[in-house]
Formats: structure tokens, C-alpha cells, sequence
């Protein structure tokens, strides 16, 4: 009895919800506050986690915008100073400190804003363009150097201001003035350094004056004429990069194999008094690019990989005298032969280095790093404000590091391949392993997040192609299917994991495109899928016991199919399924009685057909489905009453629409305004769909139509017409300046759009609020000024009409200093488990945190555990029992405590259950799910909704295995199944298309 009244209470939902209108149109413009720097080809929903898998190597604020050039605090480094953003195609190559507190800044780039400079320009000390320097070259500018008030200046130019300079000039910096020292220079000056009464150039030229000079000269300091010193430089490139100088000992640095007509690759000494080379030994085997000396050894920074025999990745330290290689090493790395160190600069004992790296001494850094100049101890400071992108070019002096190059963000984290956001608040999760090569496929099953691409290893464990990773733990596990080739879909059912890609072979044994795998270690299964020699399985989608299978086969189980074909996942068997698609298929997607495909399709079940079709599932027929693209279709998504598609094309059915557009469904028309990427360039790679929210994923070209030149490469578009109270906001931030305070926070992606925001104060750490303040604005900010000495907790909410959003974050603040910052957000927090043995450890809050406290609770949020005080450690440890925890540290100082890291679940002892496989029945009006017995889990919740992911016309908790509804109205409903743990732990089963006639 008690089972039917659980049938009768699922029924009246049922009965009282209609199936629901369709969904509308998305926002055509995003809300995700993060920038992927490269290509997005894969997501999973788990949860309020969505995993993203790509060619992307760092995740940056989109709202921290550097513009390629910014200057940071040497303590905290953050941003210390605003200046103007330079245009999204510049680069920038040279910038030296001006003595009077600004900077000169040479590169190739166009400022028009606030003022209008090309190559070179001034920034004065108070960040604005010094207006009276300004001279006007008609090439970029490579090279800087100041000699008191003298400014020496190397490039691609010939001329400067109107006057002929031949790829050298010399300013006067008091006046700005250009003065008449001229050599002309044939070729590119990318160094200049004086020495005595000598000025030394270096770059790819042959001639100085008319006097032949390959690749390095030396110049008279008064006139600019050439003299006798002929040491010039030959094999490989032919190019000098870089000088250094210790008296009268010039370093150089390069791509060359002889100087002087003697072997010395890519660095070399020269005694500049008695120009001659000297007996100084440290061989590169690849470019030199920049060189620093501290009186007591030569830091190197290149493309090197040895260095003096040694093994030294980018960045060595060498003996001034004899060229040998010092113990110090830092360990740059990223997937070889990317990494690359381009810049380097020296403040007191900290050296500082640029380029293109992702860690150094195995911790994230994103292209920028501090390191001890002396000796290995404490070699990597915790100095980490990271950049998206390439340093060209560094310059310090105490209290200020200017950092320059071809990047548009800054606060970047290192996120290479893998990454995670919360869709409730759009937080970047601590979730940050190290892929080495590219993802395109996820899966998530139960525990596990299922990995698949074109990669070698994650973490250092060796994985060739699929991978799979503890979304509890984050670590690497056992599971090695060890594949030879690339894979591009995943797919878990039940106790079954298919892989499918462009495969050869599978654990060492010959298969062609599709594998069946065990889910607990990888291993290959005894089944074959009979598909055609060197064919492709590019997607795979599961739908009423059944897997539609995609790619480039012409056979399948023995049977022939065309590009498209259909699995009976009880028996492993082809079905009778058979739309016949000439052309590629790329991707499918089930909805309700159709599935749609695309791809490069040339026709399907004998119809014409450009690039996106739709057949029956039953009968296999094409539907009158027909959008006529321009180019390939990568992805297809439905939402409601529209299909959304990916892909290279520039027009759908004579519309302009680029990479991405939304067509009616049924027909296949252009009845949608999207259109996000009119001004873009790329292409739309992956679409997925989230509660209230079109993901898309794209592989974009840089260019001045994104901010920062940055392309959007993952996106999440809300539904357009959404109602409800908006998310959460994150990260708050507070300033205080005597009595005035300054709040910042995060507004959530996701959720309704805000009217305004509410901030409240507590007196306690999560008391009740005494006060409870309205911004009236969209702005994520608010200033107060009167605010009495005291210890303040702040908390901001978001509303509009439809309600208000839980709290952010609460962050505390002391009033009543002069000035006083708070810590920010505490850096990434990760947790491992050994046994029964927990550690938690983070990054340190640079320069502003002076302690730590860890909190734990058994739910998000909650602190029911207890709080535990840690100093100024960046670890801590603790035995405990089985069970779930929820972790998160908070950073204090004597102005308040940071916002919590996001929390951070610890698995101790238990293992999460398989995720359940549900299957549903409909006869007439009665509908029936069931699904398996899951071990470990001790209930069940049915969710069902009117669209995808959505729960709004059944929640049902259980104790069975399954639920039958009588009456059930007609219409299209979307269900699925949770398992439950009695930790509380959740798998999901995948989602059921249950339609009623």
C-alpha cells in the first residue's frame, strides 16, 4: 500500500502540471565572468559543477582586463596602477623605467586613446601619456635602454619623427627631444646595451654604417659611428636576442652557433675592452631570449632544454666567469617544447620571469613568476598574479614590477585542459589538474569523471587518451583503457563504458573506432563492434535503451550502416536503424521522437541534406527538418522549439549567421534572432544544455571584436524571459579608507537578471543582520561613508521582482584604520585522503593574509564540524571517520577575514554508488520507470520536468526501485533517476525523453 500511495502522489504532480511551454530564445549575450584562452570542446553537468575539457591553458577574469601592459605591486602582485589599455592586436616588446616614475614602452602597436602613439610612448608617474613625448616611428620598436638621461632605442624602423633612423635612436628623457646620434643599422635591432664610451647592438642586420656587421656591433656613444670591434655572430638564426653586463663584459644571448668565428651556441662573453670572445662555456641547444646578471651569476632564459650540459627547462642560472651551470632551477614546464622564458628582470634578491609557461617548481604559474636570486632557498615565492598570455617584456624597481607582452588578462589561474565552474554562482572550482595534450570528451558516472582526448598523461600519470578522475578527490585513478589514437566521445551505461575516436587500438589490442570498457579499471571488454578499417566514432548519445552511434563507418556489427546507426544496449547488438547519411556525421542529439545529426552530411535516407538533418528514431526517415548551412556542423542541441548547431559555417539558409545559430526545429528555418559571433572568427565546437542555460563551447580567433582581443571560447548563455530570483553573488571585496568603506562583489552568471543588490552586516560571523543596505543599482559595488570603528561581517544579496537570492560569501572587515584591506578569496584549496588521513592545503594569500582558518562542516556552507585556527601554515591535517566532509579556509589579517575558498567535499572511507541506468514504459496514459538496484545506495528520488534538467513537475523520494503513474496528460516530460548514499552522497542516472501521447 505504502508503494501505491507513492504512485498516486506522483500522479497528482503529474496531473496537476501541464507539459509545459517551450522554452524561449537565449540571451545573445553570456554571463560567464571567466575567459578560456584556447579551444572549448567538451562539457558535463554534474550537479551545479559543469566540467569543461579543452585546448585551454589558463582561466582568467573577464572583468580584469590588462590591456598587454600592467604594473603590480613586487608584495601582493596585484595591479598597483591604471593605465590605458593598449589595442587588442599589439604587442609589446621593451619597457624601461623613465627615473622620474613612469615608463617608456616599445613594441608594435597603435594607441589612438587617450592619445594617439604608434611603437613608443611615455607613461608618466601618474599612469596618464606624457604629451610631450611623442615621436612617431613608422616600424616597432624591440629594444629599450636608459643610461641616465639618455633613452637608446632598436627596432624595425627607418625613421623617426621624419628624420632617418636606421633602426637605432637615442632620446634626450628630460626633454623628450630626439638627438642626432644616428647609425644606420641594415636590419632589425631587437638589443642595445652602452658600455663605457661604446653603444652594442644586437639583432638580425649585416651592415652598420655600410660596414659589414653581422648581428652584433659596437657603436661610438658620441656619434653613432662603427669602430673596429667585428665579433659577429653566424649559424643558426644568425640573431642576438639579448645583452647582459658585468664591467666590461658583455653577455649576449640568441640563436647563433659561432661568435668571433668561435663555437658558441647561443651564448656567449666577450671582454668588450679587448674585444675578444672569452673562454666562457654554456651551451644552449635552443634560443636564448633574455639574460640578467646580480653581480654574482647570469640568469638565462629561452627555449632551451640543456644548457652547459645540463638539464635545464627555459630558465638556468650560470657562473659569471667560466659559463657553468649553477645548482639553482627552477623547473618551468608546460607540454614540451611550449614553454619558453622571453623576459627577466632583477629587484634586490628576487628575480622576476616572463614568458610562456604554466608551473614552475610543479605549481601553477600562468606566464609570470618571482623567484630567490639567491641561492635555492625558497626558490619559488609565492608572488603569483598570472596572465593569459605570452610576457614579452619585464622591468622592476623596488616596490614595482611592470609586466608586458601580448596578454589581455591578468589574475589568471592555471587551468590546463580541465576545469570546473559552479552554475549557481559561476565561481571557478579548485579543480585544476594538469593535462598534458588536449580533451574532448567527458562523462561523469557516479564518482567518476570519465576523460577522453588527444592527451599523454594527467598529473603525471601516464594516460594515452582516456582517463578518469574522483570528482570527490580530484586524483587520477587506476582506470587505463590505454588508447592508441584519440577519442571524442565517452558514454557510460550501467556497468558499461563505450569509447569511440579516431582508435587504433585499445590496451594494446587492434580495434577500430568503438571500444567497450570495464568501468572500474579500464580494461577492455570482449566485445567487438565490427566497425570498417581506419573509421571514426566522433559522438554517441543513449536514449530508450538504445545508443546512436556517429562518425565516418560504413559497417557496424557486420551490418552496413552509413555514418549513422543504433545500439541495443541490453544486447550489444546493431539495430535495424538505418537512415543511410552520405557524409561525415559529427554530432547527434535526441529529442523526444527525432534525432537530429550533424556534420558535413551531403544527404540522408536518399534527400538532400546540408550539413543538419533530423530522421524518426523509429523508422529512421528524415523529418522536414532542412537548415541549408554553409559550412560543418560540429554540435546540434534542442531547446523547446529550437535547434541550436556549431560549426564553421558563416550562413544558414542565406543568413548570415557565424559559427553559431538557432533554427526552428521542425523546419529547419532561421526564425531566431542568434547570432553572438556576427563580427567573430573560429568556430563553434560544443553545445550542451544546463537548467535555464545553452552552453556553448568554441574554438575562436583573436581579435579586436573581444574584450581584450580575448576570444569567448566557453560561453553560457541564460534563457531569454527567465524568471526567478537572480544566483548568489561571489567574491566580495572590501576597501577601507578611514570611515570609508568600499564593497566589490561577483554578481552571479546564472539565475535572474538583478535589479540591485542588498548588503548586510553582522556584528558576529554569521549572525542575524543589524543593518541590511540596498545599492540601488545593477552595479556589483557599494560605497558607505560614516562607518563607525568596530568588526563588521558583510554579506550581499541579489533580487528583483521575483524574489532575492541566497547570500554571498560573508567577508569580515575592522573599521576605523587609516587604510585597511582586507584578504582576498583565499587561492584554490585541494584536499587528499589517505586511509582515514585527511590534508587540505592552499595557495597563500599574498601579502595580505598574516593567518588561516579551516572550517568543516556535513553539509555546503555549514561549520557544524568545527573551525579550526592553522597560523600562517598553508596546510592542515586531521584524522577522521567515514564520511563526507565539506572543507573551506578563510585568510585573515588585522583589517577581517577573506570570503571562504569554495568549499571542498572529502571523501573518507566510502565509496559513492554506479550510477543507476532508469528505463521507462508508457502505455496509453500510464507511465512506468524503474532502474536496478544500486549497492551502497539506501534511497532513490525520481526528478521529472517539462525540459531538460529540470525538476518543476516531480520529486519523488523512494525506498524502491521503482514508480508507476496512471492519467499521466499528454505532453513530453523529461525524467531521472538519483541514488542516495546515507552520507548523502548522489549519482544521477541519464536522462529519460518520456513522451505521453
Amino acid at each position: 500500500m505504502h508503494l501505491r500511495r507513492a504512485f498516486i502522489s506522483l500522479l497528482t504532480l503529474l496531473a496537476l502540471a501541464s507539459p509545459g511551454p517551450a522554452l524561449a530564445d537565449v540571451n545573445q549575450a553570456p554571463r560567464l565572468p571567466w575567459v578560456f584562452d584556447d579551444a572549448v570542446m567538451a562539457t558535463r553537468q554534474h550537479g551545479n559543477v559543469l566540467y569543461v575539457g579543452g585546448y585551454f591553458k589558463t582561466v582568467s577574469p573577464a572583468a580584469n582586463v590588462g590591456g598587454r601592459f600592467i604594473e603590480l605591486s613586487s608584495a601582493a602582485g596585484t595591479p598597483a596602477r591604471t593605465f590605458p589599455a593598449f589595442p587588442a592586436n599589439s604587442f609589446i616588446y621593451a619597457v624601461v623605467d623613465d627615473g622620474a616614475g613612469g615608463w617608456f614602452v616599445g613594441g608594435g602597436f597603435h594607441l589612438q586613446e587617450p592619445a594617439d602613439r604608434n611603437y613608443l610612448l611615455r607613461f608618466r608617474a601618474d599612469g596618464t601619456v606624457d604629451p610631450a613625448f611623442a615621436p612617431v616611428l613608422n616600424g616597432p620598436v624591440y629594444a629599450l635602454w636608459r643610461s641616465d638621461d639618455l633613452l637608446y632605442v632598436g627596432g624595425d624602423f627607418t625613421q623617426v619623427s621624419g628624420q632617418s633612423r636606421g633602426h637605432a635612436a637615442r632620446f634626450q628623457v628630460s626633454t623628450g627631444a630626439l638627438t642626432a646620434w644616428a647609425p644606420n643599422v641594415t636590419g632589425t635591432v631587437r638589443a642595445v646595451r652602452p658600455v663605457g664610451n661604446r653603444v652594442f647592438l644586437g639583432g638580425g642586420f649585416t651592415h652598420v654604417n655600410g660596414i659589414g656587421r653581422l648581428g652584433l656591433a659596437a657603436v661610438s656613444a658620441l656619434s653613432g659611428g662603427t669602430d673596429g670591434f667585428n665579433l659577429g655572430v653566424s649559424g643558426g638564426a644568425g640573431w642576438v636576442y639579448a645583452f647582459a653586463a658585468e664591467g666590461s663584459t658583455l653577455y649576449v644571448g640568441g640563436d647563433f652557433e659561432q661568435v668571433g668565428g668561435l663555437a658558441r651556441q647561443r651564448l656567449a662573453a666577450i671582454d668588450t675592452s679587448a674585444n675578444m670572445v672569452l673562454p666562457f662555456f654554456a651551451n644552449a641547444d635552443a634560443a636564448v631570449h633574455a639574460l640578467a646578471s646580480n653581480g654574482s651569476q647570469l640568469f638565462v632564459g629561452g627555449q632551451f632544454t640543456y644548457i652547459g650540459g645540463a638539464s635545464r627547462r627555459a630558465l638556468a642560472a650560470v657562473h659569471l666567469q667560466s659559463g657553468g651551470i649553477n645548482p639553482w632551477n627552477p623547473g618551468i614546464a608546460d607540454d614540451p617544447g611550449v614553454e619558453a622564458v622571453q623576459a627577466l628582470a632583477i629587484s634586490g634578491a628576487t628575480l622576476y620571469a616572463g614568458g610562456a609557461f604554466g608551473r614552475v617548481s610543479g605549481q601553477p604559474r600562468a606566464n609570470l613568476v618571482a623567484l630567490s636570486a639567491s641561492g635555492n632557498a625558497q626558490l619559488l615565492l609565492p608572488w603569483n598574479p598570472g596572465v593569459d598570455d605570452r610576457v614579452r617584456a619585464l622591468a622592476a624597481r623596488p616596490g614595482a614590477v611592470v609586466a608586458a607582452g601580448q596578454f589581455a588578462h591578468y589574475g589568471t589561474r592555471a587551468r590546463e585542459g580541465l576545469a570546473a565552474v559552479n552554475t549557481i554562482t559561476g565561481e571557478l572550482l579548485p579543480f585544476a589538474p594538469h593535462v598534458v595534450g588536449g580533451v574532448h570528451a567527458l562523462e561523469v558516472a557516479g564518482a567518476y569523471l570519465y576523460v577522453g582526448g588527444s592527451f599523454t598523461a594527467i598529473d603525471g600519470a601516464t594516460r594515452n587518451g582516456a582517463a578518469a578522475i574522483d570528482v570527490m578527490t580530484r586524483a587520477v585513478l587506476p582506470w587505463n583503457p590505454d588508447v592508441e589514437g584519440t577519442v571524442y566521445v565517452i558514454r557510460a551505461h550501467g556497468s558499461d563504458v563505450y569509447i569511440g575516436g579516431s582508435i587504433d587500438a585499445v590496451g594494446g589490442a587492434s580495434v577500430w573506432g568503438l571500444a567497450l570498457v570495464h568501468p572500474l579499471t579500464g580494461a577492455r571488454v570482449a566485445w567487438e563492434a565490427g566497425l570498417d578499417t581506419d573509421a571514426n566514432v566522433l559522438t554517441m548519445e543513449t536514449a530508450g535503451g538504445l545508443m546512436y552511434v556517429g562518425g565516418t563507418f560504413t559497417q557496424i556489427g557486420g551490418q552496413a550502416r552509413n555514418r549513422l546507426a543504433a545500439i541495443n544496449l541490453a544486447t550489444r547488438t546493431v539495430t535495424a536503424f538505418n537512415p543511410n547519411v552520405v557524409g561525415t556525421v559529427h554530432a547527434v542529439s535526441v529529442h523526444g521522437a527525432d534525432l537530429y545529426v550533424a556534420g558535413d552530411i551531403i544527404s540522408v535516407g536518399g534527400q538532400p541534406r546540408t550539413s543538419a538533418a533530423a530522421v524518426d528514431r523509429a523508422t529512421g526517415s528524415p523529418t522536414g527538418f532542412a537548415p541549408a548551412l554553409s559550412g560543418s556542423v560540429y554540435d546540434i542541441e534542442v531547446v523547446g522549439s529550437t535547434a541550436y548547431l556549431a560549426g564553421t559555417f558563416t550562413t544558414v539558409n542565406g543568413a548570415s549567421r557565424r559559427a553559431l545559430a538557432a533554427v526552428d526545429r521542425t523546419s529547419g528555418l532561421v526564425t531566431r534572432p542568434f547570432n553572438p559571433l556576427h563580427g567573430g572568427t573560429g568556430h563553434g565546437r560544443h553545445l550542451s544544455v544546463v537548467p535555464g542555460v545553452l552552453v556553448v563551447g568554441a574554438q575562436l580567433s583573436p581579435e579586436a571584436g573581444f574584450v581584450g582581443g580575448v576570444p569567448p571560447n566557453l560561453q553560457l548563455f541564460p534563457i531569454a524571459g527567465m524568471t526567478g530570483a537572480p544566483g548568489p553573488p561571489s567574491t566580495p571585496l572590501a576597501t577601507i579608507a578611514g570611515d570609508v568603506l568600499r564593497l566589490d562583489w561577483s554578481a552571479s552568471p546564472l539565475g535572474g537578471p538583478p535589479t540591485d543588490f542588498l548588503v548586510e552586516a553582522a556584528a558576529t560571523p554569521g549572525g542575524a543582520a543589524f543593518a541590511s543596505l540596498p545599492n540601488g543599482s545593477i552595479a556589483p559595488t557599494i560605497t558607505i561613508a560614516g562607518v563607525p570603528p568596530g568588526q563588521y561581517y558583510l554579506r550581499v544579496r541579489a533580487r528583483n521582482a521575483h524574489g532575492v537570492s541566497v547570500a554571498s560569501p560573508e567577508i569580515g572587515v575592522a573599521a576605523g584604520l587609516q587604510v585597511c584591506l582586507a584578504p582576498p578569496q583565499t587561492p584554490d584549496l585541494r584536499a587528499s585522503v589517505v586511509g582515514s588521513s585527511v590534508t587540505l592545503a592552499w595557495d597563500q594569500a599574498v601579502g595580505l593574509a598574516t593567518g588561516y582558518e579551516m572550517t568543516a562542516g556535513t553539509t555546503e556552507g555549514q561549520s557544524n564540524i568545527g573551525t579550526f585556527a592553522v597560523g600562517a601554515a598553508t596546510t592542515f591535517g586531521a584524522e577522521a571517520p567515514p564520511g563526507v566532509y565539506y572543507t573551506r579556509v578563510v585568510a585573515r589579517n588585522a583589517c577581517g577575514v577573506s570570503a571562504p575558498s569554495v568549499d571542498v567535499p572529502v571523501l573518507v572511507g566510502m565509496a559513492p554508488p554506479v550510477v543507476p541506468e532508469a528505463a521507462a514504459s508508457v502505455q496509453g496514459s500510464t507511465v512506468t520507470v524503474t532502474w536496478p538496484a544500486v549497492p551502497g545506495a539506501v534511497s532513490y528520488r525520481l526528478e521529472a520536468g517539462s525540459g531538460p534538467l529540470l525538476s518543476d513537475v516531480a520529486v519523488m523520494p523512494t525506498g524502491s526501485t521503482g514508480l508507476v503513474a496512471v492519467g499521466v496528460p499528454a505532453g513530453t516530460y523529461y525524467v531521472r533517476v538519483h541514488a542516495l548514499t546515507a552520507a548523502g552522497l548522489r549519482s544521477t542516472s541519464r536522462e529519460l525523453v518520456v513522451i505521453v501521447p
